[in-house]
């Protein structure tokens, strides 16, 4: 009789081993020369039971395999930096928050430009964080970013990498008033806007060119609160 195909696949200690170039010292990285995803090796896990087409990392089928089952909640992390490496040696369980750490601490976690996701180069970060006299609006037509965007940027709350004095993120004095890059009024309009209490809201508004509710904002104390 024919073998099928999921008969005749090999065990997965054969496929795994099959892949992995040992070298003489037993305490050097073992290299995983099969499937990768973003560096870190896959491999499915076969034979005839239900989870047989599960892709596990190189890691994890290593610690199964050579150590024990892997508790619940916990992952194979790496004691070395490199992510091919499958030696049982340089292995250790831990927790996400174990994993995240790790990561932080050795500085692989992708930032600015490296993320894949940015629409700004670094240079560009450092030009809108140097321009402290530009209004958001305008730094945003200029990047074709959100002004929300610019405005973490500015705050370190986005690229904190590029801000190295903390002084900048945590104790910069803040523009208010007519200084902020975004103000329309002059503190002497607010004042007139507070000196004219019987005005209706839209002729205040009309007058200055701003919204109703910036109106009310001003003359109940929500906004412009340093010149109450």
């Amino acid at each position: 009789m024919l073998k099928t195909s999921r008969q005749r696949q090999k065990p997965l200690r054969d496929r795994l081993y099959s892949r992995i170039i040992r070298p003489d010292d037993p305490d050097e990285c073992w290299q995983w020369t099969g499937h990768t995803n973003g560096g870190y090796g896959k491999i499915r896990r076969g034979g005839n039971g239900p989870e047989r087409k599960k892709i596990l990392t190189i890691t994890r089928a290593i610690w199964e395999l050579e150590i024990g089952p892997i508790p619940d909640g916990l992952y194979v992390l790496h004691k070395c930096d490199n992510p091919p490496c499958c030696n049982p040696k340089h292995l250790f369980l831990g927790s996400m928050a174990d994993n995240m750490a790790d990561r932080n601490k050795k500085g692989r976690q992708a930032r600015g430009e490296k993320t894949g996701l940015s629409k700004l180069t670094e240079q560009q970060a450092r030009e809108i964080i140097a321009a402290t006299t530009e209004r958001n609006r305008d730094l945003a037509r200029k990047y074709n970013i959100s002004d929300s965007r610019i405005c973490m940027i500015r705050s370190g709350k986005a690229w904190k990498h590029l801000i190295t004095d903390s002084t900048v993120l945590n104790k910069a004095p803040q523009n208010r008033g007519e200084a902020a890059p975004l103000s329309k009024l002059a503190d002497e309009q607010v004042l007139a806007i507070r000196a004219a209490p019987d005005k209706k809201l839209m002729e205040i508004a009309e007058e200055f060119n701003i919204s109703k509710s910036n109106v009310w904002l001003i003359r109940h104390g929500k906004t412009w609160k340093h010149l109450l």
